[in-house]
């Protein structure tokens, strides 16, 4: 069984690039697209572990992931920032929790439980109840999922860092996997994002964010989206009719 690690940066110079990943303490073979307005190839050996390094003029997250994901080989695949660290026996708890469960098509790690009363029953194990919202909002690099489920589905490129709607790539791409029927740990930590901010980080203005995820709501809940959005406004205390108005305007542009 093979991993693989594929990271996403933006704007690094060859040097910067490579000291973000030395500092990932990465545990297997690495794929890194660096999007900096030129093409090259490096290759390095960092942490012991073999990592290629592609400088590249490819526009936006998602459509990085996606070349990377056609690079790829492996078995299994973790989508990872720049900003993430993971821990020491990374690869041993992955290898480990994978053949506990017989290979499933995901695992997701570090789920964040926020009501333990609650679960999304269609998981297909778990070592703790959760619910769907505290899957959803567990980013990608959470992760470990067969090759050939993401590159079935991918990321949309229509979303994400560098595109018209600057956010949700990782909501969207989260929701495709739950229908792969992934297991949901919640207790085994495999990384943290812990150096400094990923240079993906969301400069976008707030109406530009906003209109984001009045397009992402549509294309993850259809016809449901403007009860769910506008709970969502409540719930994080941006509600206004401007608000409002901006991410339905985005949600138009959309399709399911």
């Amino acid at each position: 069984m093979k991993i693989q690690c594929l990271v996403t940066m933006f704007g690094l110079s060859n040097e910067e690039a490579i000291r973000r990943l030395e500092g990932m303490n990465l545990f297997c073979e690495t794929f890194a697209r660096n999007q900096c307005g030129k093409e090259e190839l490096i290759t390095k050996t960092i942490n012991g572990q073999t990592v290629h390094l592609i400088c590249a003029n490819d526009i936006g997250t998602s459509k990085n992931r996606n070349q990377l994901l056609q690079q790829a080989d492996a078995d299994y695949l973790i989508f990872a920032d720049d900003d993430v660290v993971f821990a020491t026996s990374a690869g041993v708890q992955i290898e480990r929790l994978l053949a506990k469960w017989s290979f499933p098509n995901a695992i997701a790690f570090n789920v964040h439980i926020t009501n333990p009363h609650r679960q999304y029953k269609k998981y297909v194990g778990r070592d703790r109840s959760c619910r769907r919202r505290d899957v959803m909002q567990t980013g990608a690099w959470r992760f470990v999922v067969k090759r050939v489920i993401a590159q079935s589905f991918g990321f949309d490129e229509t979303i994400g860092p560098g595109t018209e709607f600057p956010c949700g790539e990782d909501s969207v791409f989260v929701n495709n996997l739950l229908k792969a029927r992934p297991v949901i740990i919640t207790e085994t930590y495999i990384a943290t994002v812990a150096q400094n901010e990923s240079t993906w980080a969301n400069t976008a203005a707030k109406e530009q964010i906003i209109r984001a995820k009045g397009y992402t709501y549509k294309k993850i809940y259809g016809p449901l989206y403007p009860v769910l959005f506008f709970r969502f406004l409540l719930k994080t205390h941006q509600f206004s009719l401007s608000n409002l108005k901006n991410g339905l305007r985005g949600a138009r542009c959309a399709k399911k």
